[in-house]
């Protein structure tokens, strides 16, 4: 005896697809005020759109004050108004975040890839992680489903320099007939820290220096 049996599929997990792993991001260590860039690329293997949203899972308590409270601590809220334009010091949280995602947001056409771009930058010393996802939204779906999720780390440091004398001084002794002469010191600076450093010297008259830009290896 013979008959017909239908059967249906359906997958688990996404078509999202990253040649490299993204379930950590490490920038290792870098200096701060600087914009440190690491590009991936996302590609879309499925046969439906997809939207791709990255999305920061780090949250911060913004408890609002009510009743005697919020009377009680309005000259604190007016200051931090005055600070940071917002009642509720959310501009000045927002500087705390160190890493972003460009774009941050994307819809990808079957077959169809782009290179995304993560970046760090933070003001302040130390180890930073923040845990982010990126979010999917396959077809008409309409409720976002994880497809990453991401742990980005990175250590900042300033730069390290060691000079052979704490300060130059010169002495210059007038004698009658006898022309000026320019009166040089040796000044050596060292890159202790674990980065290649680019400095800048600034000298201002009427002392100068034969080189104004200098860039140093790491432990040289």
């Amino acid at each position: 005896m013979e008959g017909e049996v239908q059967l249906r599929a359906r997958g688990v997990g996404n078509t999202l697809y990253t040649k490299v792993p993204m379930s950590t991001i490490d920038f290792g260590t870098e200096y701060t005020h600087k914009t440190v860039p690491k590009q991936f690329f996302l590609e879309n293997r499925g046969r439906k759109p997809m939207k791709i949203m990255w999305v920061r899972q780090n949250k911060m308590d913004r408890k609002k004050k009510t009743g005697d409270a919020a009377i009680k601590n309005a000259p604190e809220s007016a200051a931090l108004m005055k600070r940071t334009g917002s009642i509720s010091g959310e501009a000045k949280e927002e500087e705390q975040f160190v890493f972003s995602v460009f774009p941050d947001q994307i819809t990808l056409n079957p077959k169809m890839g782009i290179m995304i771009e993560v970046r760090a930058y933070s003001h302040h010393i130390g180890p930073v992680t923040e845990q982010w996802e990126c979010q999917v939204l396959i077809g008409s779906e309409r409720k976002p489903k994880p497809a990453i999720k991401s742990s980005i780390t990175a250590n900042f440091i300033t730069p390290s320099l060691q000079f052979n004398s704490p300060d130059l001084k010169f002495k210059y002794e007038w004698e009658k007939g006898v022309p000026a002469q320019p009166k040089i010191e040796n000044l050596t600076i060292k890159n202790t820290g674990p980065l290649k450093t680019t400095l800048g010297l600034k000298i201002e008259p009427p002392f100068s220096c034969s080189v104004e830009t200098l860039t140093l290896e790491k432990d040289a």
